[in-house]
């Protein structure tokens, strides 16, 4: 009888050391090991590019300790069921694309932000930009670019088409090459999320008192994405020779994933 209980002792302890294992594998966030059997599911079909760390986003090009912005989502953050922050061509004859915003709903405390995108060279196919509320039916702008269109980061002036953000509302961006106007299923496209974000007085009283080259890191901090990246994009035009601002830019935008953007200053 006691052999029999210490046996079935035994065994309990190895089915729960078994299970600790399985637990911890599985239980922090990833896979053990590569090449798991188990299919994606359909919101994770298309891989989207690991965000990075801050130390990660320093890059080859930053000095060792120097002082760049480390976006903190905010805590309310709304996932975003997007595309992709980034699509590269099927092949060599179209460049890659890329909508320059976080993984989730981005906020900003402008109605009338300016918005960027991305091209990894110069396009032979039109380029067309889409803003449209999330439950709206029509778009609030739709433009298209002629060929051909230069390679690199690109603004969009909502202020410049008459575009208000509105309190309380999702707006969704779109960046499309369009590769045959007669079968836009055939797209390349990227898109990313927006809102407009109430200002609290001590975020304001902030950057009331804060020197230029300090405001992206409050609003980095303040988890005001696409306020942080115009903050960083008025510093390289003022000076296109900046590399300071080019570096904090770069790690910016590696944090959320969009390595190619950030990597092409560098």
């Amino acid at each position: 009888m006691r052999t029999r209980l210490g046996a079935l002792v035994l065994l309990g302890m190895t089915i729960a050391c078994m299970a600790f294992e399985i637990d911890g594998a599985w239980g922090q966030g990833g896979r053990k090991g590569e090449g798991s059997d188990s299919p994606p599911r359909k919101d994770q079909a298309q891989a989207q590019p690991a965000p990075e760390s801050p130390a990660d986003a320093r890059g080859g090009g930053a000095a060792q300790g120097e002082d760049l912005p480390v976006y903190r989502p905010p805590i309310r953050c709304a996932p975003a069921g997007r595309l992709a922050a980034g699509t590269r061509g099927p092949d060599d004859a179209l460049p890659d694309v890329a909508f320059l915003g976080p993984g989730h709903v981005g906020l900003s405390l402008s109605d009338q932000p300016v918005l960027y995108w991305f091209l990894s060279r110069t396009s032979e196919a039109p380029v067309e930009l889409t803003v449209i509320a999330a439950e709206a039916i029509h778009p609030l702008l739709e433009i298209r670019l002629a060929p051909p269109v230069s390679p690199g980061i690109h603004p969009l002036h909502l202020s410049r088409h008459g575009i208000r953000l509105k309190a309380g509302v999702t707006y969704r961006c779109f960046v499309a090459l369009i590769q045959d106007p007669d079968r836009r299923s055939r797209d390349i496209m990227a898109d990313g999320f927006i809102q407009l974000a109430e200002c609290q007085r001590s975020v304001q009283a902030r950057l009331d008192e804060a020197e230029p080259r300090r405001k992206p890191f409050i609003l980095a901090e303040e988890g005001l994405w696409y306020d942080a990246l115009q903050a960083i994009m008025e510093l390289i035009n003022a000076d296109p020779h900046d590399a300071a601002a080019r570096r904090q830019r770069a790690a910016l935008l590696r944090q959320v994933g969009l390595r190619e953007a950030a990597e092409y200053d560098d």
